[in-house]
């Protein structure tokens, strides 16, 4: 199949391929890479500039253990009232709450702090938190300095290429198909492995507008 599909357009093999490039795929795609595998993110846009936090973002969301609605457990129970039963808590406990150090340390170490001049943290609240978990900071470069430390790791980038479906061989998922949205090129990725991030979910509910774009999400998120 893949010796074939040569004939349709590019054959890329990888080890993990990353399908979107935002905030979520460029952290995952770090993460794989530092367990010493080939990593390849794809993205239709540029992983400088894409996803949600495309141009920036001035909050980020924290439990930093300072009084009692400060912590996993207040945070989770919050997380499980707003999504109104969307969210699997035990991934959210997995992914954000495991690695939320992790993700605060990276972004100090490449140049995107979330303190103040004076080194502390200024936190607001809203959408009915038990408390101030956001933390108000410049991230107007996060997205460029991420793409940069992703790069300067080695992992290796497929941009303006939308990828428009899944390879599977007996149960299990072997990589994807795409093409660059400017040249028509096609591709068949080949991985071991297949890190879907391809947005947040989004217009579930109705808006009291009815515009299903008039949202705080990305319009371009197609996840």
């Amino acid at each position: 199949m893949v010796e074939r599909s040569e004939l349709l357009g590019e054959v890329v093999k990888t080890d993990v391929l990353v399908v979107g490039g935002g905030l979520a795929g460029n952290n995952g795609a770090i993460g794989a890479l530092q367990k010493g595998v080939r990593v390849l993110i794809a993205d239709k846009s540029s992983i400088d500039r894409c996803g949600a936090i495309a141009g920036g973002v001035d909050h980020f969301m924290a439990y930093l253990g300072t009084d009692t609605w400060d912590t996993r457990e207040a945070y989770l129970e919050w997380v499980g009232k707003i999504a109104r039963g969307t969210v699997n808590l035990s991934v959210q406990n997995a992914v954000f709450c495991r690695e939320l150090n992790a993700a605060i340390d990276r972004m100090e170490r490449i140049g995107c702090t979330l303190k103040q001049p004076d080194g502390t943290y200024y936190r607001t609240t809203s959408m009915g938190q038990p408390g101030p978990y956001f933390i108000n900071f410049n991230g107007k470069q996060l997205k460029p300095l991420l793409a940069r430390e992703a790069r300067r790791l080695g992992v290796q980038t497929l941009e303006k290429c939308a990828i428009s479906g899944l390879l599977t061989h007996d149960g299990r998922v072997t990589g994807a198909v795409g093409f660059n949205i400017r040249t028509g090129t096609f591709y068949t990725i080949t991985a071991k492995a297949v890190l879907l991030a391809t947005g947040n979910t989004n217009r579930i509910f109705e808006n009291p507008t009815g515009l299903p774009f008039n949202t705080w999400q990305c319009p371009a998120n197609t996840g």
